[in-house]
């Protein structure tokens, strides 16, 4: 859902460092880690990890600590998420990757007993019970390991987490060999068997690839439904309302999707609290700002988009995008000057963004 372009590294100062803040290395490495790119990930967190923010931050040793995990320093990784639960002792991924140290090291005690305080804070992660099974058995207490084993299950087959992703690849599959009808002909047999939300928000993505906005909007409704269920990432629903305020935008019922955006950014965290999630919301309410002026100006409201993409700059103040769509508002008002200088400022900040590896201080994948 993001759009914003990877900011480069300059200096320290603040809570950032030039053009990255803490938040902003935390996502990043989450997603240069997910991709299987460890040592970037770490380049990324230690161009912030002399701030302020990320010292006082349980969420940045966390993340600091997975990527050590997937490096294979364990001391290191153990350093870290000590580090953060000291700072934070509700911090669950803390609690969760020093449980799976352990079970590295071949500490069962330890493990059990981080996982147990890893459950305590969140009772709906299926991983958490069945590497709290392991160690039990390991410990030879089979009881509790086939009591968390049929935890485990009960909570797997909620999420539909393997099923869905099998899915999602022969929907892509279906795509990619006949187009969207025949990816949307395969999720449809899928609904009745496994109505989930990963299969309704693609079948809602296909159906709206396929112009069909009205039958995407009633899928994007009925995952935004499964997304509020307990346990559910605070972000999925972002992402649902989001799809589904795009759809009305493109069907051209833009109140609609100014109240989708509006809810976007009513759920953005306010708090300064730096999380993986929080920094993820906060990027879903900074979309939602862009999006939303998209729609006012759609409507003729100006002033209202204007509105938004101020806010969207004080948010996003090295997005060149920020700039591009306050220059479409400033000529849509007639002032060519302004839109004029914004259209310049976005040109020169892209520009400076792309500059050859050996110009930037991090290499971004």
């Amino acid at each position: 859902m993001a759009v914003f372009l990877p900011p480069s590294v300059a200096f320290a100062e603040g809570k950032s460092v030039g053009l990255l803040t803490v938040e902003d290395a935390i996502v990043k490495s989450t997603k240069a880690r997910l991709r299987g790119s460890p040592n970037n990930a770490l380049k990324i967190l230690q161009a912030v990890a002399n701030i302020d923010a990320a010292k006082n931050s349980a969420a940045f040793y966390s993340e600091r600590g997975r990527v050590y995990i997937d490096l294979e320093k364990p001391a290191q990784a153990r350093t870290d998420l000590d580090r953060a639960i000291a700072l934070d002792p509700g911090y669950f991924d803390a609690w969760d990757r020093r449980g799976y140290l352990d079970l590295l090291a071949k500490d069962w005690k330890a493990a059990v007993s981080d996982y147990t305080r890893a459950i305590a804070i969140n009772p709906h992660n299926y991983k958490t019970y069945n590497n709290r099974a392991c160690a039990y058995r390991a410990l030879n207490d089979q009881k509790s390991a086939a009591k968390d084993v049929e935890i485990a299950r009960t909570l797997a087959k909620a999420s539909n987490s393997e099923k869905d992703e099998e899915i999602i690849d022969q929907m892509i599959a279906a795509e990619r060999t006949a187009g969207p009808r025949a990816a949307i002909a395969y999720l449809e047999k899928q609904v009745d068997k496994n109505g989930s939300y990963a299969v309704y928000i693609n079948l809602a993505r296909m159906y709206d690839k396929d112009a069909q906005h009205l039958k995407a909007q009633e899928n994007y409704t009925r995952a935004l439904a499964l997304a509020k269920a307990p346990g559910r990432p605070a972000t999925n629903i972002g992402t649902a309302l989001g799809l589904r305020g795009t759809s009305y935008l493109a069907a051209k019922n833009y109140d609609l999707a100014i109240k989708d955006f509006s809810e976007i950014i009513d759920r953005a965290p306010q708090k300064q609290v730096i999380s993986t999630m929080t920094a993820l919301l906060k990027q879903q309410g900074a979309w939602a700002h862009q999006m939303r002026a998209r729609a006012y100006l759609a409507q003729g409201e100006k002033a209202r988009a204007m509105k938004d993409a101020e806010r969207l700059i004080a948010l996003e103040p090295d997005a060149p995008i920020v700039y591009k769509l306050r220059g479409e508002i400033y000529a849509a008002m007639g002032d060519k000057v302004k839109a004029r200088a914004d259209e310049e400022r976005a040109r020169s900040m892209k520009a400076a963004l792309t500059k050859p590896q050996s110009e930037r201080d991090i290499k971004w994948d």
